[in-house]
């Protein structure tokens, strides 16, 4: 057991640590650095960071230092012993200015879509050997600046790399990296209980890859990334560019191969996972959580399971794309994935504010794939969103939350036979996007790809406040969209894709000139040409919501938003107080319909002189009520279900007074 600090560490711990594995009882090793040259040289009389991890590493001994080197060292550092690394002489060294500075390590050398591709962090460099194998250590910092160059320097390269279990990094400001921290394990024994907390890390952010270095299969545990304050480029002052511009990446296998498609990628495994107390601002995009990710060859039995993201706050910049957080089962941008397991994914009393969308969820996104890909048997079991704020800051903003079992991007190939399972939205508020949430078993943005046989099943909706624009909620068995990354919207095709056994209760849904809830088999927002056929939305159940919108609540076999192709789907067994819709309409063209019973909210219809005097005409007492604001955003049909004095033959006859009117 090792351990590198910068300013304690309890002996009691390390030393107990010592004797459950088997290695010596000695007390830990001190190192003190007081070189603020990062890099330093061997025998200059000054012991640097570098030269302190690899004394750490058992790389380098102490017999090459020179004497007042070795005086900076109580004890005996190397391999297999607790040691310690105390940065603070770094605060009292004429000069420094509370900074250890590194070599200046070049930027990313390749931006954009070709990037995803083809690189990955293996095309950055550090200027520091990567702590490895020590299992135990711990780097503990006074607030002491590591840097990427002098000041006015790029950011570029890596600055701390973690390849050992058992390990802390804390109260350590990392500056103008672009992966400031990045965390892998080197072989087959994986990568255990690594904490990085209370550190103010800026430009870049934090990213786990649960796939090691040498290629091995391994299983991973115990990653927790807590109580940081994560700075983005806009946050300090510098333009948004950076292609890894997230603030904490966490992916079970992310594989890059760049061999044919017949390589195959190790599995991998990742159990325990929390992200807590983080605050971060000044990124293009969020928190991301992955089961996998792969560039090339093939990748299977990748499991991530036992996830928190508890208390965090992310704030996206106003001019990005990307949602404040993000969970996936697989990316698939080249190469085919299957059997994968996320289970057990808890995100609570978070802040997610984001421009385009807020929360992302999805089992299997396809994008940036050439040649055609194949993901198959990806599971998502078990995710319990509640208590969250999900927020826009942009007039753009389309989704708060965008939860999908298959989500088709801009990719080609196929996905099928994937599952979204168990799912929970307690407890949340929703404000600001055109819709709050929209869950589907499969959304494709209009590209030539294919999905079939994809299920969503056993969600509950409950005790949310929403607020929206178009939407409170919607739910669809297969969709396909104008994505904002299309030009063109045409293709597409999803077919036999299932969501079902749906709970919608107790919630609070605002959408003035909206729908509070649309249940569809198939929908088609914008698209001249697809295929959407054989999809169902089916046992839709739920009591207690409290709706104000224009449309309550309506369901439909398909539905065409100024598109085409949907056909032969399918709503089934819905049991909420929702209106069937007589078949698939134009939304664009709305508003030009008359009044209806089924479409229009009672606060509508009292508002418009002429509708409020066919309902005095038809059911005075309900205008005359003194409750009936209690009903305004309510449609007579949601109603009648409580209302026994409004019949049919009442409504048909109101109906048929409406239909000579026309709304403002």
């Amino acid at each position: 057991m090792k351990h590198l600090v910068l300013t304690s560490v309890c002996c009691g711990v390390a030393l107990a640590g010592a004797f459950t594995t088997g290695w010596s009882a000695e007390p830990p090793a001190v190192l003190r650095v007081n070189d603020p040259d990062g890099v330093g040289a061997v025998g200059d009389d000054r012991l640097s960071l570098a030269e302190a991890i690899r004394l750490a590493n058992g790389d380098l001994s102490t017999t090459a230092l020179s004497a007042k080197e070795r005086s900076q060292i109580q004890g005996h550092p190397g391999a297999n012993r607790a040691d310690q690394i105390l940065l603070t002489q770094i605060l009292l060294t004429p000069g420094a200015g509370a900074q250890i500075t590194l070599p200046a390590q070049p930027g990313i050398p390749v931006a954009g879509p070709a990037a995803f591709k083809s690189g990955n962090t293996a095309d950055l460099k550090s200027s520091l050997p990567a702590l490895r194998g020590n299992d135990g250590d711990l780097v503990d910092g006074a607030g002491v600046i590591l840097a990427n160059g002098p000041d006015g320097s790029a950011v570029g390269g890596v600055g701390m790399q973690i390849s050992s279990s058992n390990f802390t990094l804390r109260n350590v400001t990392l500056r103008r990296w672009a992966i400031p921290i990045n965390i892998n394990p080197a072989g087959a024994a994986g990568i255990h209980k690594v904490t990085i907390r209370n550190n103010q890390i800026e430009d870049g952010g934090v990213i786990f890859t649960g796939s090691a270095t040498d290629g091995s299969a391994n299983r991973s545990s115990d990653i927790t990334i807590a109580d940081n304050t994560i700075l983005g480029p806009s946050a300090v002052g510098r333009a948004n560019n950076a292609l890894f511009n997230q603030p904490i990446t966490i992916t079970a296998a992310n594989v890059a191969l760049p061999g044919s498609a017949g390589d195959a990628a190790p599995a991998s495994s990742l159990e325990g996972v929390r992200i807590t107390g983080n605050k971060t601002r000044g990124f293009g995009s969020g928190i991301a959580v992955l089961g996998s990710s792969l560039r090339g060859g093939r990748i299977a039995n990748v499991t991530l399971r036992d996830v928190l993201v508890e208390k965090n706050e992310v704030i996206i910049d106003k001019d990005a794309v990307d949602p404040a957080f993000m969970l996936w089962g697989a990316v698939g941008m080249s190469g085919d994935i299957r059997d994968v397991s996320i289970e057990n994914v808890r995100i609570v009393d978070n802040r997610f504010i984001g421009p385009v969308v807020g929360v992302y969820m999805t089992a299997v996104e396809q994008v940036f794939t050439t040649p055609p890909v194949e993901i198959q048997k990806v599971r998502l079991r078990g995710v319990k969103f509640n208590g969250n704020r999900v927020e826009a800051n942009s007039d753009r903003c389309l989704y708060g939350i965008f939860s999908t079992t298959v989500f088709q991007e801009i990719a080609q190939g196929a996905a099928h036979d994937n599952l979204y399972e168990d799912i929970e939205f307690d407890g949340n508020r929703f404000t600001g996007c055109q819709i709050a949430a929209v869950m589907s078993a499969s959304m494709n943005h209009a590209i030539p790809a294919r999905s079939t046989g994809n299920v969503q099943r056993n969600l509950r909706v409950t005790n949310n406040v929403i607020s929206a624009k178009k939407y409170g909620l919607m739910f669809t068995g297969g969709s396909i969209e104008k994505g904002p990354l299309m030009a063109a919207a045409s293709g597409g095709h999803a077919e036999g894709n299932r969501i079902e056994n749906i709970v919608v209760s107790d919630n609070r849904i605002t959408v003035p000139d909206g729908t509070g809830v649309g249940i569809y088999g198939g929908y088609v927002r914008e698209v001249r040409s697809s295929t959407v056929t054989g999809n169902r939305a089916s046992a839709v159940t739920g009591s207690g919501n409290v709706i104000q919108a224009r449309l309550s609540c309506e369901y439909m076999d398909q539905q065409l938003d100024q598109g085409r192709g949907a056909d032969g789907n399918a709503v089934l067994d819905i049991r909420l107080a929702c209106v069937r819709g007589a078949g698939p309409i134009d939304v664009a063209e709305a508003g030009a319909k008359a009044f209806s019973t089924r479409t229009s909210t009672i606060g509508d219809l009292l508002a418009n002189p002429q509708a409020k005097a066919v309902l005095a005409r038809h059911a005075p007492a309900l205008v005359s009520s003194t409750e009936v604001s209690m009903a305004a955003g309510m449609t007579l049909r949601d109603i009648q279900a409580y209302a026994p004095e409004i019949t049919d033959a009442m409504l048909t006859a109101i109906d048929a007074d409406l239909a000579t009117l026309k709304t403002p």
